[in-house]
C-alpha cells in the first residue's frame, strides 16, 4: 500500500512552470505566457540552473526555428544577453509535438566568461517560429535552489 506521506526531494529543491507561448511574431520573441504582451522573465537568484524545453503544440508553419536562453539586469528585459543558443532547428526537430532541451547554470561563471559586466539575475526563454500563429508549450525549470523548502514547486496546477 501507498504511503499518504509526500516527500519533496525535488519539489523542495526545483520551480517547475509550464505556459503555453504564442508568439504573435515569426521573430525572436521572449516567452509570454497565453499570448500577453508581458514575457515571462523569472529571477535565478536564489537558484544555480535554469532549463527550458519547448515543444511544438499547433503549427501553422514549421515550427521551433530557434530557442534560446537570455539573461537580463531586470524583469523588464533591460541589457538582453543570449546565454545559449540551440542554433538553427530543422527537420525533426521542428515537426508537431519534437521537443528540446537546454540548459544554463551558474550564470555568474557564464557572464564572467564572456566578458559581460553588468549582474545578469533575471533569465527567460527566447523563441523563433516559423509562423506568428504557431502554439508552444514551453517549461521552465529553476533548479539547485540555495534554500530548499516545502511547496517550491505548486503540488496542483
Amino acid at each position: 500500500m501507498a504511503s499518504q506521506l509526500t516527500a519533496q526531494h525535488v519539489g523542495s529543491r526545483n520551480l517547475v512552470q509550464t505556459l503555453v507561448h504564442v508568439p504573435g511574431a515569426a521573430t525572436a520573441t521572449v516567452v509570454t505566457p497565453n499570448s500577453t504582451p508581458t514575457p515571462q522573465w523569472v529571477s535565478m537568484e536564489n537558484y544555480e540552473y535554469f532549463f527550458l524545453s519547448a515543444c511544438n503544440a499547433v503549427l501553422t508553419g514549421t515550427g521551433l526555428t530557434l530557442l534560446e536562453i537570455v539573461a537580463a539586469t531586470d524583469s523588464s528585459g533591460t541589457n538582453i544577453q543570449q546565454i545559449v543558443s540551440s542554433g538553427a532547428l530543422t527537420g525533426s526537430l521542428v515537426l508537431n509535438g519534437a521537443s528540446l532541451e537546454i540548459e544554463a547554470g551558474q550564470l555568474e561563471e557564464i557572464r564572467a566568461s564572456a566578458g559581460l559586466t553588468l549582474p545578469l539575475l533575471w533569465v527567460a526563454g527566447r523563441i523563433t517560429m516559423n509562423n506568428a500563429s504557431d502554439v508552444m508549450s514551453v517549461t521552465y525549470l529553476r533548479s539547485g535552489a540555495k534554500r530548499p523548502f516545502l511547496n517550491l514547486s505548486p503540488l496542483t496546477f
